[in-house]
């Protein structure tokens, strides 16, 4: 079965409209696509400048209520152009397909008009051939819980609104908009923001194939245990994939057209950037990731304190061109916070005494814990924490009496 994988249309309609006619002829039975559909704007900008400033999002924005009407007119617009593959479409929204109920009512309101276009979010549909495909959507982390301005979901939520796939008695295949923490599919802007819940929902039910999307220089594919797992890239800038479930061969091709990750402009303030940021004692060597989108520069990575994350906003806002500074620098201390209330908060690991220490964003887990379980369960909770480059486990497990 050949299979048409797409992600991250971000609002291009006509880059979609170019594809419908592009694969017609590629005998395609099924089209698989992860969300985004939409942008973010407004909406974005205002999650994104609540998380900076600290302070909770300004839901009833006058700009936010004219976005999703207009966003509203994208989705129908979306859904029509899905519908002309003529082969059955399921999908999942992405984290900027928000609000969630706006998202899910557009879908369900086709599903009348072209019942081939499926949301499998949470769900599930039987087909095509003999396989059933479920999926989870939107940015799946242990931050925060977020619908309405953007779609995020702690990693519980995931695996308990996938835990009916284990009644599935067909051959599975898994959509997810995020990608797995598992070599470079989760690659975005310098970053990796994949989620290990994901590698870890893999390696529960061993799905035939994972559709994955996120990551905007993640193109790829990879086998996760057996599961190939493929990452198409972003529509916006003209990536998709064509995936062969019978040979497991994946063609990755491009639409002329597609738009640029950064302008020009953008480029070069990003370079004056990590240069003003290398020159610069305090910041010299931290290994601060900039993207710069439209002037607006963010800052991300894992940095040895406080006064490091204060300095290097400071040396951004200095550089000449820069509207804004987006300051999503992590402290090592604060860092190794996050993970110690994390293990101290999960049932698995609560009663535990475990000592976390984390230099440059790699992570050290050491003492003694009861069983090979929490062990493993320590790994993967810090893994989960936005921030963490890598875990070294040294946890030890504490031997067993034995009984005579």
């Amino acid at each position: 079965m050949k299979i048409l994988a797409i992600a991250d249309i971000a609002g291009r309609v006509d880059l979609l409209d170019r594809l419908v006619s592009e694969v017609r002829e590629t005998g395609i039975e099924a089209v698989f696509f992860v969300g985004n559909a939409l942008t973010g704007g407004a909406r974005l900008d205002e999650w994104m400048r609540s998380q900076v400033d600290g302070r909770p999002p300004r839901y009833h924005l006058a700009e936010l209520e004219s976005q999703e009407r207009q966003d509203a007119q994208t989705l129908d617009e979306i859904l029509d152009l899905l519908g002309r593959f003529g082969v059955p479409v399921r999908l999942v929204p992405g984290d900027l397909d928000a609000p969630e109920r706006l998202f899910v009512q557009a879908v369900r309101n086709h599903e009348l008009i072209t019942p081939d276009v499926v949301c499998v979010h949470r769900s599930f549909t039987l087909g095509p051939r003999n396989y059933a495909v479920a999926g989870f959507g939107g940015l799946i982390d242990d931050g925060a819980r977020e619908h309405t301005l953007v779609l995020r979901y702690p990693s519980w939520e995931a695996k308990a609104g996938l835990d009916f796939v284990r009644r599935l008695e067909r051959d599975l295949i898994l959509l997810f908009h995020t990608p797995p923490r598992f070599g470079s599919l989760d690659r975005h802007d310098g970053a990796l923001v994949g989620s290990p819940t994901i590698e870890e929902i893999i390696h529960t039910y061993d799905p035939h194939l994972v559709v994955c999307g996120h990551a905007a220089n993640g193109q790829g594919a990879t086998v996760v245990g057996r599961t190939l797992v493929v990452n198409p890239g972003p529509l916006c800038y003209g990536a998709y994939a064509l995936i062969d479930l019978a040979s497991r061969d994946v063609e990755f091709r491009r639409l002329e057209g597609g738009g640029p990750a950064q302008s020009e402009a953008d480029r070069a303030l990003q370079r004056q950037i990590e240069q003003a940021l290398e020159e610069e004692a305090v910041t010299r060597g931290s290994g601060i990731s900039v993207v710069v989108r439209d002037g607006i520069a963010r800052l991300f990575g894992t940095v040895r304190s406080i006064a490091v994350k204060a300095r290097a906003h400071e040396v951004a806002r200095s550089v000449h061109g820069v509207r804004e500074v987006e300051n999503v620098l992590t402290a090592d201390s604060t860092l190794a916070a996050q993970i110690t209330a994390r293990l101290a908060s999960d049932p698995r690991t609560a009663l535990a005494t475990i000592d976390v220490t984390s230099v440059g964003g790699e992570v050290t887990l050491s003492g003694t814990v009861e069983s090979p379980g929490i062990r493993e369960a320590a790994e993967l909770i810090a893994r989960s924490v936005p921030g963490v480059k890598l875990v070294i486990n040294e946890l030890k497990v504490a031997a067993r009496a034995s009984s005579s």
